[in-house]
């Protein structure tokens, strides 16, 4: 149970007035808590925040985490079913417990689409605006170079797949790379050519992983961070090594020329234990450092 003040109470209940859904969160854990009397609630365990949309899978781009990580209220748009709906996150802290109260307006038809609708909305299957609202959200998490995801991204999203792995007993690996030498093409090629090696580069990663399960994101320069899921154990260090002789292989083929590279590789494998994101990436990065003092063009696990 967690207890909540009185004044926000009364302010929820003056909310359900105005919009068609008003429901308080806990993003990481997708839980939704319901009110209960004596100003208590408690999490509901039928079914996560995401089911609202008819979705088995977390949000790509949760408002809610992001509103918790950015600590402000923030807004998005969303289409379901035929229906465009405006959601507001607004970040709440209960008994040091971080949560979220979701506000959801379903907005189909109303004047706010008039300038970037058709007259008549009806079905948005095939209709740009569902398109566009979701060329939208995607931007928020996408990294403008490579199109993989952004760091962002890994923010929001590290802390949902490391808690579901623990829940539902799964193997996850959070694995960082980057490219060896990279200031050296920098250097003799410019910063350009150095562009076209990296988003090359993150071709290759995205291409060598499984699309609907794992996911890979921009840390930050020339590294960047794999998540593989639900993989065994025991196969993951040779998944790492095929993508590692993948970019080895590779003749990056730029404008100044065919240019060769080689990747160093951290990994670290959680083993169902409870570990925050920051220590996550922290053991991961030591392992990739490793990798690198050894030698380069190398993978390291633990």
């Amino acid at each position: 149970m967690i207890k909540i003040p009185q004044k926000i109470l009364d302010d929820i209940k003056t909310l359900d007035f105005y919009f068609d859904t008003v429901r308080i969160i806990n993003p990481v854990e997708k839980k939704i808590y319901n009110i209960e009397n004596k100003n208590d609630i408690h999490s509901s365990n039928k079914l996560p925040c995401h089911a609202i949309w008819n979705s088995y899978s977390p949000c790509k781009n949760c408002i809610s985490m992001r509103a918790i990580n950015e600590d402000t209220s923030l807004i998005k748009f969303e289409e379901n079913s035929g229906k465009i709906f405006i959601i507001t996150a607004i970040p709440l802290k209960l008994d040091n417990s971080s949560l979220v109260i979701e506000l959801v307006k379903d907005i189909t038809g109303q004047k706010l689409l008039d300038s970037i609708s058709p007259a008549n909305i009806g079905s948005l299957e095939n209709y740009s605006l569902k398109k566009t609202i979701e060329k939208l959200n995607d931007i928020v998490i996408r990294d403008e170079l490579t199109q993989v995801y952004n760091r962002k991204y890994i923010i929001e999203r590290l802390p949902i797949d490391i808690l579901d792995s623990i829940k539902n007993k799964f193997t996850l690996a959070i694995v960082l790379t980057d490219i060896d030498y990279f200031k050296k093409i920098n250097d003799n090629y410019g910063h350009l050519v150095g562009d076209e090696v990296i988003k090359k580069f993150a071709n290759i990663l995205v291409n060598n992983t499984r699309k609907n399960q794992d996911w890979v994101a921009r840390y930050g320069g020339e590294e960047f961070l794999i998540c593989i899921k639900y993989a065994k154990k025991e196969s993951i260090p040779s998944l790492i090594e095929h993508i590692r002789q993948s970019i080895e292989n590779e003749k990056f083929d730029t404008s100044a020329g065919i240019i060769s590279i080689t990747s160093s590789f951290g990994g670290y494998i959680l083993k169902n234990e409870t570990i925050n994101v920051l220590d996550a990436l922290r053991i991961a990065d030591e392992n990739l450092y490793k990798a690198k003092n050894s030698g380069r063009n190398k993978i390291y696990c633990s």
